[in-house]
């Protein structure tokens, strides 16, 4: 398991977040959530990792049941699950992801963080 020294989280818009989408992974589009892991520097043992989350889709996908600050939220905990190793790019991957960023959501909340 890796030891994480610092995770950023640094928010954008559709036009940042199609310009890194399409810079590091060659998607010319805007996307949710992109997601970076740092290797650790010479002699030390810890990772960093930044999490890059688009503001604009969140408002986009916003809905009365699932506000914007909520779906943002989801995007933050879906960035945390990428860094941990997960991957969605099977559907059975993608709904396995999901059901988990929901629960990490619900923790948060029942602790107060949300």
């Amino acid at each position: 398991m890796k030891k994480w020294d610092e995770i950023s989280v640094v928010i954008v818009d559709d036009a940042q977040s199609q310009e890194i989408n399409n810079m590091h992974l060659q998607h010319d589009y805007p996307t949710d959530v992109i997601t970076y892991t740092l290797p650790p520097l010479p002699g030390e043992d810890t990772f960093s990792g930044e999490i890059i989350v688009n503001a604009q889709y969140a408002a986009r996908h916003a809905t009365k049941s699932f506000p914007f600050l909520r779906e943002l939220t989801l995007y933050i905990a879906h960035g945390f699950d990428h860094l941990s190793g997960a991957d969605d790019k099977s559907v059975t991957e993608h709904n396995r992801m999901r059901r988990r960023d929901l629960r990490w959501l619900r923790e948060a909340k029942k602790l107060g963080m949300l």
